[in-house]
């Protein structure tokens, strides 16, 4: 069956004629004469979702007098777009933020939010923006883990050799990144705590293991020579990295395990 709509995506009109389903299951779909093979799945009653290039759309039907209208969720293609865009603020002058003291890390950041929205758009139906205490809980953890690099770097490099590494050393301090790396910390445990709180309370029983992370990594961040400057060293660490895997599985567990194990888990949150 062939229909035509007038499709409004991201404040443009467009003409669409769709064609399907084939044999194959796969619709043929042609936007303004260039014709797409899409793998589309029905949600519910007007709302599809679309795989086109690899990529996910969700299309909701408008059903109005003079016909159909369409509106095509963008929340993917900006998160594909922030990336671009954080990159210049981070190491095109005149911003340039890796070279300023505490905003390098505040901007850099930014990926681990970013690389949360580009996940959470490409589920097929997700409309809504991610919630602000998990953006911040992602934001905060990156912040912590990259502050205790630079304090890594600059207890074991030479002054003569950490601005010729880094310009935004000539803003820091010992007491300056440990200070930021409490901040930090303290506002991963906040805001991951908000999002146990309102979204997942079988995860509060993760807490303790959580901290018993930061505190650890705080200890390696102190040590000489210490493995926090170059993370890919970590992987050499065995108790650590295996710790880092039991409390993965342990969030997987209380996420999608047995519904038992799921329902004791929030019985024992609703104790605390």
């Amino acid at each position: 069956m062939k229909r035509e709509l007038i499709v409004t995506a991201e404040g443009r009109d467009r003409t669409v004629i769709v064609d399907g389903p084939g044999p194959d299951g796969r619709f043929r779909i042609s936007i303004d004469g260039v014709e797409h093979g899409v793998d589309a799945v029905a949600l519910r009653p007007g709302s599809w979702s679309l795989i086109i290039a690899g990529r996910s759309y969700q299309v909701d039907l408008d059903r109005r007098r003079g016909g159909i209208a369409a509106s095509v969720g963008a929340g993917l293609a900006w998160s594909d777009a922030v990336p671009f865009l954080s990159g210049l603020v981070y190491n095109v002058p005149p911003i340039r933020a890796k070279d300023v003291p505490f905003l390098d890390v505040v901007v850099a950041s930014f990926n681990n939010p970013i690389r949360l929205a580009m996940g959470w758009f490409a589920v097929p139906g997700s409309h809504a923006l991610p919630p602000v205490s998990l953006a911040i809980t992602f934001w905060a953890i990156g912040a912590l883990l990259m502050t205790a690099k630079r304090f890594a770097e600059i207890r074991d490099l030479r002054s003569a050799d950490l601005l010729r590494y880094r310009r935004s050393f000539q803003g820091y301090t010992d007491e300056s990144l440990h200070n930021a790396m409490v901040v930090h910390a303290c506002l991963f445990a906040f805001s991951f705590g908000v999002v146990t709180e309102k979204y997942a309370p079988e995860l509060m029983l993760l807490i303790p293991f959580v901290l018993i992370f930061i505190g650890w990594y705080f200890h390696l961040s102190y040590q000489p020579r210490s493995v926090v400057k170059e993370p890919e060293r970590l992987i050499g660490n065995v108790p650590f990295v295996s710790y880092c895997l039991a409390v993965f599985v342990l969030l997987l567990v209380l996420l999608f395990g047995p519904p038992d194990v799921r329902e004791t888990s929030r019985w024992l949150a609703a104790r605390f």
